[in-house]
């Protein structure tokens, strides 16, 4: 197996992982608003923004690290426990 069919293959797979984990988020923030819950942020990767924007109340972001995501419901968890500030 040449060089250029790995990095292919691992470019696939990233980008397959990253697609699941925006539908994985998105299910929550989706469940979250059916259920009337208050939606602080919604973010795909993690890290320092490279966009944030807020709409609605909602401030959505990417992050620079290319894994995982999250939704920020202030009512279960304050996000300064989560980002390790309190």
């Amino acid at each position: 197996m040449d060089i250029a069919r790995v990095i292919l293959i691992l470019l696939e797979v990233l980008v397959l992982f990253n697609l699941l984990i925006v539908v994985h988020e998105l299910g929550h923030f989706l469940a979250a608003r059916w259920r009337g819950l208050y939606i602080e942020k919604f973010g795909v990767w993690f890290g320092k923004p490279l966009w944030k924007k807020t709409i609605n109340g909602v401030q959505y972001s990417l992050g620079s690290l290319p894994f995982g995501g999250f939704v920020a419901l202030p009512q279960l968890a304050p996000m300064d426990i989560i980002e390790g500030k309190a």
